[in-house]
């Protein structure tokens, strides 16, 4: 899978993105689950068969007995081997993670800071503000931060009824590690967001069926996927699933049934020449200088530091979806 990395000309990519600390190797995964195995049955033969056999036998008399020392020396070389699989996982690069975070739009919905605030304050739909991530994040280990971002359901199994998990659901591995690395680097700063509070038209909606926790959807949005134009636009169409998708929605087709100023249907990018769409791209206005709304606030804060290859491969695949679609 493609990264949201810049591509350099004649270099391979430069991911600038993050992820769940990847799975151990699978030849690691076996040697642990072999040597389970192993410790296992030698407990079970109350027999020893490694270097520590003859303190093992030394205790035998004293009340320690084979069976504890055979669990001690287990126990010490799982360890070993835990530690030394964490220690070799690479790093996320946080610099990188930083320049994730401000396309996704990290920061719109979390704060500059990402200390959270409120998004929706009307008591007979909700009360609900973001979550101070500073906060947060440093509670989670990366593999339930991972499944947080990925799945959309916390450790404790409670699940997000507002943040979109389908751009991270595709997200490359790289990526998304590099952007945990940058959320680990937000020092803590303020106090705890308040917890939901669901007033009596969303429990309606809630009870009917017609809204829905984050983990809910996310299975329908990744069974239909958007137009996949082969390996030449592969990466227009990963920077569209992760960095467009938030506000067009994972099929790309925008917001069903849309008032004027929702988020429409990206085939209009294939209305935009190259030279059109870089600049839209990059001041937020479409042809003639028109202010395209929420468009251009999105692209001040997010967009106008894309690297220009990513604009260009950004448009190629919209465009080509266009066609596609008969538009």
């Amino acid at each position: 899978m493609p990264s949201l990395a810049h591509h350099a000309p004649n270099s391979r990519a430069v991911s600038v993105w993050a992820g769940s600390l990847p799975a151990r190797e699978p030849q690691n995964r076996r040697r642990e689950r072999g040597m389970a195995q192993r410790c296992t049955a030698f407990e079970a033969a109350g027999t020893v068969s490694h270097p520590g056999a003859a303190l093992a036998k030394s205790r035998t008399m004293r009340g320690g007995g084979t069976m504890r020392a055979s669990r001690f020396w287990c126990g010490m070389v799982l360890a070993a081997m835990v530690a030394a699989s964490a220690a070799a996982a690479p790093r996320g690069d946080a610099g990188r993670g930083a320049k994730l975070a401000t396309v996704l739009g990290c920061h719109d919905c979390h704060g500059a800071g990402l200390t959270g605030k409120p998004v929706i304050d009307d008591p007979t739909i909700a009360k609900l503000n973001s979550s101070n991530l500073t906060r947060a994040v440093p509670r989670y280990t990366d593999r339930e931060l991972a499944r947080v971002l990925q799945r959309g359901v916390r450790p404790d199994g409670s699940h997000l009824w507002y943040m979109d998990a389908a751009p991270y659901a595709v997200m490359s591995p790289a990526d998304l590690r590099d952007l945990i690395a940058y959320l680990r680097s937000v020092p803590p700063e303020g106090a705890d967001q308040p917890r939901l509070v669901i007033g009596p038209r969303m429990l309606k909606a809630v009870q009917a069926g017609r809204f829905k926790p984050e983990s809910a959807t996310l299975a329908h949005d990744l069974a239909h996927p958007p137009f996949d134009g082969g390996p030449r636009l592969a990466r227009g169409r990963y920077l569209a699933r992760t960095a467009c998708a938030g506000c067009h929605t994972p099929s790309l087709g925008g917001v069903k049934d849309p008032q004027a100023g929702d988020p429409p249907d990206l085939n209009v990018a294939a209305a935009y020449s190259q030279a059109e769409f870089r600049t839209m791209m990059r001041a937020g206005k479409g042809p003639g200088d028109r202010d395209l709304g929420d468009m251009t606030k999105a692209v001040q804060a997010r967009f106008a530091a894309m690297p220009i290859a990513d604009v260009d491969a950004l448009h190629d695949y919209l465009s080509a979806r266009a066609k596609a679609a008969g538009q």
